[in-house]
Formats: structure tokens, sequence, C-alpha cells
């Protein structure tokens, strides 16, 4: 009976922590705790509604994936994420996509792929478009190809650099995003032909493009 009930707050305990780190990890990265700030535990835990010993141990997977830092003085900031940290993302995700789109070759979804060829069209022919909106698509476009690569380890990566790209400073990009499109229907043909290195150049040449876009941007190189 004792070892049922020791049983039993092991698993509370656990999901407590779960539900600690899933709940303190949203609120990171949808900005309600803002990047910069510095908290004590004790604030921490009333935000989120859990005690102090689940939240610890929240808070060393948030620390081990880089998205709080824990200060000498026992206190925990929201890590800052800025530029450079969205470039370094963006040269990491090419390698990782790259592969997934090798991967998912010939194994995506034919109807989800007709539905995001399909909004792709209808993005590559708007010259201007709400940034919420194409974001919508892109979540859609890039997680789809990541579920479809049959590597659970791979999808988490990427769709955890994807979410670190979205807390990144970066300045209000131009709202246009036709050639960003137009790589994505490139990308869905290669997709769903039988060439996986086809998937892979094409998957590697948009976030290089992406990326090279985003220089450009912010050096006032070209209207991107």
């Amino acid at each position: 009976m004792a070892q049922s009930r020791e049983s039993a707050n092991s698993s509370n305990q656990l999901n407590l922590t779960e539900s600690s780190y899933q709940g303190l990890r949203a609120q990171i990265i949808d900005g309600t705790l803002p990047q910069g700030s510095v908290l004590t535990e004790r604030r921490i835990a009333g935000v989120i509604g859990v005690s102090r010993t689940p939240l610890r141990a929240a808070l060393v997977r948030l620390e081990g994936e880089g998205l709080v830092e824990r200060l000498p003085n026992g206190a925990v900031m929201i890590r800052r994420f800025y530029i450079e940290d969205l470039l370094q993302i963006l040269t990491v995700r090419r390698a990782l996509e790259g592969e997934a789109a090798a991967l998912a070759t010939g194994r995506m979804n034919t109807r989800l792929a007709a539905t995001l060829a399909a909004d792709a069209a209808r993005f590559a022919n708007a010259q201007d478009v709400a940034l919420e909106k194409f974001w919508q698509h892109d979540d859609a476009f890039h997680d789809s190809i990541a579920e479809a690569n049959g590597e659970p380890l791979l999808q988490d990566m990427i769709m955890d650099l994807r979410r670190k790209a979205r807390m990144c400073h970066a300045p209000r990009m131009p709202s246009n995003f036709v050639n960003q499109a137009k790589e994505h229907i490139r990308i869905l043909k290669a997709l769903a032909g039988d060439d996986p290195e086809r998937s892979r150049r094409e998957m590697h040449t948009h976030l290089h493009a992406v990326r090279l876009r985003l220089v450009n941007w912010l050096t006032g190189a070209v209207n991107a």
C-alpha cells in the first residue's frame, strides 16, 4: 500500500514537472515572460501556479535548451535572442531541414501537399500580405515536412529551432513573400517525386535564400 502511494506521488510529481515545463516554455516563447526578465523562482511559481519543487526540474530542462539562464544569485533570467542567433539558427536549419526534405520525399500526404501548394500559389501572386497570415502557412509548410520525414528526433529539433527563431529580435520584414512562396512550390514539387537529393537541394536553396534576404534587409542592400 505504501509502495502504491509512493508510486502515485512519483507519477504526480512527474506530471507537475511536465506541465510546469510546458506552461513556462509556452509563456517564454509567446512573450508573456519577456526576454531579459529576471525573476525569482517564487515569482515564476506564482505565475504558472505550481510549487517550487516541480518548477526547479522544469527550469533545468529550459536551461538545457538555452531558454533561461541561472544567475549567480539564484534568480532566473529569460534569455534574449538576437539577430545573430537567428542567422545561426537558419544555418543549422538548412542542414536539418535539407535532411528532413530528403527523407520526406514521396511520403507527404497528397491532400495536405495540395493544400500547401494552393496556399503558396496565392502568396506567390500577392505583392503584400499580412506577416501573421504568411507565418501560418510557413509553419504548416515546414512542420508538415518535419512530420513526414519519419524521424521524431529530427522533427523535434527542427520545430524547436523554429520556435526559437520567432523569439529573435528581428525588425519587421517587408510583407512581400512572393519569392519565398515560389520556393515552397518548388520544394513541394520535389517532394512529390522520387529524387531525395532534389528535395534536399531545393530546401537548401530556400533556407539559404531566406538567410540572404534577411541579411540584405538588415544591411539595406536590397528591399528584400
